[in-house]
């Protein structure tokens, strides 16, 4: 993972724990715990949306990065096959 990634995860595990200490030692009534809960549940379950569609969209620009350089060796590759194939049909004992 690099490090932007592993700066979300502590980020994100940061605020798990910051938030479950603040549910724990809050002097709410358990109607309004319970309404925090689910509010942060939100809140939390929209970051991780937002983030899951970031990390997709970067695996597909990378995706695409190494197709694009794939098709553009491509060629060379099977230039080198061919005359790798040329060599061998020519000489062969060798191989």
């Amino acid at each position: 993972m690099d490090d932007r990634g592993d700066f979300l995860v502590g980020m994100l595990l940061g605020g798990i724990i910051g938030f479950a200490a603040g549910v724990l030692f809050a002097p709410a009534s358990g109607q309004e715990t319970r309404e925090s809960i689910v509010k942060k549940g939100k809140e939390l379950a929209g970051d991780i949306r937002e983030r899951k569609d970031e990390v997709t969209e970067a695996v597909r620009g990378k995706t695409r990065e190494i197709f694009t350089r794939l098709r553009e060796r491509l060629p060379m590759t099977k230039e080198v096959c061919d005359a790798l194939d040329q060599v061998e049909r020519e000489s062969p004992g060798v191989g």
